[in-house]
């Protein structure tokens, strides 16, 4: 019997083609809402066998449907547009395909993505669906997760289906007979797993291969429902024979044969052959049960004197098949013993795991928000995904890791088989305020403003060289130049720093009181202000830049040859501010605060 082998023969060739998925149909069900959230059903997939299957959605047209099973949405509003942008966490092996990805609403609601690849890995897939939603010019991104079932490969053959015939590492492999007995005596099986253990059960226990490699699994079953059968009895020689009487008879004896069973119970009689000699064949089709038989040679003499003569007897049983022989008698018996075996192969493979990801690092012993961590997988250089806090970020070796998280990283090679690194955690620690400072005639002074951390460490610098004992909160500035003030949290070790342009005055020194000499008049209105700031100076006006309480440089401008100049001030948030005014004498920094 030809052996049917598994389904990899035709996986193998298919693994190293790009699978393009078809065009998708748009299939809802009737009387769905206008405005509603609705994704059908994701049907199971198979390992092994190639799937393709097109998946129907309508998207909501307003945040109502969201609302409902969010109540941190806010209802009412009416969205312009849904893209998708990504589709993450398929099943190994997988693609898709969407029939377009923006959808302009409310006119488009419909659409359909398609599914498709060959599945290497059984398992359930949460697979994630990322959108963005936009509302006017605003565009606000949300996602949800769709599951889909891989089920365990089956290969079939003629004897028996393997349920599980692949898998990685380890694989726990069924058996389900073809060829049941029912409950009927007369069949017997035999299973070689080729892991050391054989079996002679009708349905043979899950079998465990933890060791890779290609096992293969040999079955046997023997039908034997039909039992021996006395088909035949050539009676050879028999020591008997009849009077010769011319032109009647030659002399030879009228054969037939009886069979008696081991009671001496009479169960077969044949007829008589006429003035036949021996050998003479007689055909019967006579079923045989354990026990010894009795087979009779008689000649039959009724038309002389009526009594027929036995001319031998010979013993024999089921085993009894070929030539026998009991003084001068001898006979031939045909035994049959009809059975029916059937005979399969199957294999189980197992795949090695491969090597846990090496993930080497930059990351220093302190990290304060702002900085960046490149994380990178030194032994292998695709396949890799990566995660923080269970979800998939990114794919490629390397990863830029610039927020709090726990960071890990999964290799998948070409069977299928994935291993996962190590984990990794990174805290980011908030930095200090930016210490901004103001300059008063070449006094260089933080701000009260600034709030500082409980335990911090003050340091100046000039044109990037650091200024020596320059710790306080204070410095005289003895030349023009980029100044900048760094701060050290002595808690956490973060810095942060705050830079300006300072021109020096020879016509001040820091021992002057700022009283005594007349500086340039520059005023800066209203204050507290909402919308717009006015600024007015004696002198032209060279550069305005507006700071944030964080230090953060929020609006700067070259200003034209004025001294007057109106500032929007629309765009910035309620809080303090600090507005440097340079002009040719200078720069003078002002509080603000807007309400």
């Amino acid at each position: 019997m030809k052996c049917i082998y598994t389904l990899f023969i035709f996986i193998i060739p298919l693994l190293g083609q790009a699978q393009n998925c078809n065009d998708c149909t748009i299939n809802l069900i009737d009387n769905l809402p206008e405005d509603t959230i609705y994704i059908s059903v994701v049907p199971d997939a198979t390992v092994g066998e190639y799937y393709e299957e097109s998946i129907s959605f309508r998207l909501p047209r307003t945040t109502d449907p969201v609302a409902a099973n969010d109540p941190t949405v806010t209802a009412g509003i009416t969205l312009d547009a849904i893209t998708i942008t990504s589709f993450t966490n398929l099943p190994t092996g997988f693609e898709w395909t969407p029939n377009q990805e923006t959808y302009d609403l409310p006119e488009e609601t419909d659409g359909c993505i398609t599914l498709c690849g060959l599945p290497l890995v059984a398992g359930q897939y949460e697979m994630k669906a990322t959108l963005t939603a936009q509302v006017s010019i605003i565009t606000q991104n949300t996602s949800f997760t769709i599951m889909m079932n891989v089920l365990p490969a089956v290969s079939s053959t003629v004897g028996f289906d393997l349920i599980n015939n692949s898998g990685c590492g380890s694989v726990e492999a069924a058996f389900e007979n073809n060829i049941p007995s029912n409950g009927n005596e007369g069949y017997s099986y035999f299973w070689q797993f080729d892991n050391g253990l054989n079996s002679n059960l009708e349905n043979p226990p899950t079998q465990t291969y933890d060791t890779p490699g290609t096992y293969y699994i040999d079955y046997e079953a023997i039908i034997d429902t039909i039992g021996f059968i006395l088909t035949q009895v050539e009676v050879m020689t028999a020591s008997c024979d009849d009077v010769s009487i011319p032109l009647i008879t030659n002399g030879n004896p009228e054969l037939y044969i009886r069979i008696k069973d081991e009671n001496n119970v009479q169960i077969y009689e044949s007829s008589f052959l006429d003035d036949t000699n021996a050998p003479v064949t007689f055909d019967l089709n006579l079923p045989m049960s354990e026990g010894n038989y009795t087979l009779e040679i008689w000649d039959e003499d009724g038309g002389i004197d009526g009594q027929d003569d036995n001319c031998g007897n010979i013993n024999f049983n089921r085993g009894s098949n070929g030539l026998s022989t009991n003084g001068d008698v001898s006979a031939i018996f045909n035994i049959i013993h009809p059975t029916t075996t059937i005979t399969a192969r199957d294999s189980v493979v197992v795949f090695p795991i491969p090597e846990q990801p090496i993930i080497e690092t930059n990351a220093p012993d302190i990290l304060c928000d702002g900085e960046r961590v490149i994380l990178s997988v030194s032994n292998y250089s695709e396949n890799i995904e990566w995660y923080q806090d269970s979800s998939i970020i990114a794919n490629g070796f390397e990863l830029d890791v610039t927020e709090t998280g726990q960071y890990w990283a999964i290799y998948t090679d070409e069977n299928g088989c994935s291993e996962t690194s190590e984990t990794l955690s990174f805290n980011f620690t908030e930095t200090p305020n930016a210490p901004v400072f103001s300059n008063d005639n070449n006094q260089l002074s933080l701000f009260e403003g600034v709030e500082l951390p409980n335990e911090y460490q003050l340091q100046w610098y000039v044109e990037d060289e650091i200024l020596e004992g320059e710790t306080s909160p204070f410095l005289c500035a003895e030349m023009t130049g980029n100044y900048t003030l760094e701060i050290l949290n002595l808690e956490t070790g973060c810095t942060n720093n705050f830079s300006a342009l300072i021109f020096w005055d020879d016509n001040f020194d820091c021992t002057t009181s700022t009283d005594e000499v007349a500086k340039t008049n520059i005023d800066v209105f209203p204050n507290p202000f909402n919308e717009v700031i006015f600024v007015e100076s004696d002198e032209a006006i060279l550069y305005l830049k507006l700071w944030n309480s964080m230090g953060q440089l929020v609006w700067n401008q070259s200003i034209p040859n004025t001294q007057r100049f109106e500032i929007s001030t629309f765009f910035l948030e309620n809080g303090f501010y600090i507005l440097e005014v340079e002009t040719k004498a200078g720069s003078q920094f002002q509080k603000l605060v807007k309400e």
